[in-house]
């Protein structure tokens, strides 16, 4: 399986929000079960809290949802590492998110998994269009 930064950031921050909350976990086991007891939804396995803790799955949307409930952060935040309505500076580089893009990021979190392929997949024709043509 191929190294994924976003899933791979996810992980430092989710072990990170459970460090900052002082929640004591020894394993993905014990994780599961900690998150279960809250999760309104379908149970989680083990293997897949293994995953998000190895950083090579994201939980979905609902699970985002008790896991930010749970340890008091925003879901963008735990997601994508920036809060909506962060101003950032007035500079627009590509080291600064301004709030659009975090709005951006949080809707696109919103779309079904295939929708968010569909999305991924046409970003993906138009960085290659942008790269195969020059663009007057």
């Amino acid at each position: 399986m191929a190294y994924d930064p976003v899933k791979q950031a996810f992980s430092e921050r989710l072990r990170l929000a459970l460090r900052e909350r002082g929640v004591a976990v020894r394993g993905p086991t014990d994780l599961a079960l900690q998150f279960n007891l809250r999760h309104r939804g379908q149970p989680v396995s083990t293997q897949a809290v293994h995953k998000w803790l190895s950083g090579k799955a994201l939980p979905t949307r609902d699970k985002v949802e008790t896991l930010s409930e749970w340890l008091r952060v925003q879901e963008c935040w735990l997601l994508f590492g920036v809060n909506p309505g962060d101003n950032g500076s007035d500079d627009e580089g590509p080291d600064q998110l301004q709030p659009e893009v975090s709005r951006l990021m949080a809707n696109i979190w919103k779309l079904t998994s295939r929708q968010r392929a569909l999305l991924e997949a046409l970003i993906g024709e138009f960085q290659g269009d942008a790269v195969n043509h020059k663009i007057e």
